[in-house]
C-alpha cells in the first residue's frame, strides 16, 4: 500500500493546496490594475487587512471585557442593512 495514514503528513497536503492557489491566483494579480505589480498588490491588500486586526488586538489588550464575538465584527465589519 503506497499511502497509509502512518504516511500522511497534513503539513504537505496544505502545501501543495497554497501551492496550487498561488499558481491560480497568479493571473488575478496580474490583471488587477497595479500593472501585474505583485508588491504593490499585497501592499493595498495589506493595507486593507491592517486596520481591523490591529483594532481588534489592541481592545483585547486594553480592554478586557472584549469577548470572542466583538473581535468578530471588528474583523469582519458590521452587518450593515
Amino acid at each position: 500500500m503506497i499511502f497509509s495514514m502512518h504516511s500522511f503528513c497534513p503539513h504537505r497536503v496544505v502545501t501543495v493546496f497554497l501551492m496550487i492557489f498561488g499558481v491560480l491566483w497568479a493571473p488575478v494579480i496580474q490583471r488587477s490594475g497595479n500593472n501585474g505589480q505583485i508588491f504593490t498588490y499585497l501592499v493595498t491588500i495589506g493595507g486593507s487587512l491592517g486596520a481591523p486586526l490591529i483594532a481588534a488586538f489592541l481592545l483585547g489588550l486594553f480592554w478586557h471585557r472584549t469577548s470572542e464575538a466583538v473581535g468578530i465584527i471588528i474583523v469582519k465589519g458590521p452587518k450593515v442593512t
